[in-house]
């Protein structure tokens, strides 16, 4: 019997008109973040090294001891560049350290590959069946839509699915047609 995880990709159309992508049992849809196809157990986000790109930008007053926070924040390390840092605050997030921000260009299609196989373990570690995926290197306008279609395309033939069934690729839907004829392309 055939591997799921390795099958090739189908190109799918409900009765709704809804394209996607199947692969095993993997579905890939693509949808805008204003009409998202189903509701997801984490959202896949950019981040850097230091976790500056998803911080709050609202300044506020710390009941720490100035001496002591200057302390921790020597010690504190960069996150792996590739890696994946887990964040519970209203909902799941996964957090995929793909930017190096004392680099230029800040990312490369090796960080994406290697923090969406991160996020895909971590995903399977924890039981989740659908998440949401952003056009990784887009973001922050490193890369194209379809540039970023491309190595997501690359990215997730090689990811561990394990018990993954359903990501929403999010993207806007004035490149939806490009990103989809991308990911057709890149998958055979």
């Amino acid at each position: 019997m055939a591997d799921p995880e390795h099958a090739p990709w189908l190109r799918v159309i409900d009765e709704s008109g809804e394209e996607s992508l199947r692969c095993g049992h993997l579905e890939v849809v693509l949808a805008s973040e204003a009409h998202p196809p189903f509701p997801v157990a984490a959202r896949i986000v950019e981040e850097d090294t230091w976790l500056i790109l998803s911080a709050s930008v609202t300044v506020r007053e710390s009941p720490g001891h100035p001496p002591r926070l200057l302390t921790e924040l020597q010690e504190t390390l960069p996150a792996l560049l590739g890696s994946v840092v887990v964040r519970e605050k209203n909902s799941l997030q996964l957090l995929a350290v793909i930017h190096d921000l004392d680099r230029h260009p800040s990312c490369s299609p090796e960080s994406i590959s290697r923090a969406l196989s991160a996020a895909c373990r971590e995903a399977a570690a924890r039981g989740l069946t659908s998440i949401a995926l952003p056009l990784l290197g887009n973001g922050h306008s490193i890369f194209s839509p379809v540039e970023s279609a491309a190595v997501l395309a690359t990215a997730l033939a090689a990811a561990p699915h394990g018990g993954l069934r359903r990501i929403w690729l999010v993207v806007p839907e004035a490149v939806r047609q490009e990103v989809l004829a991308v990911l057709l392309a890149a998958t055979g």
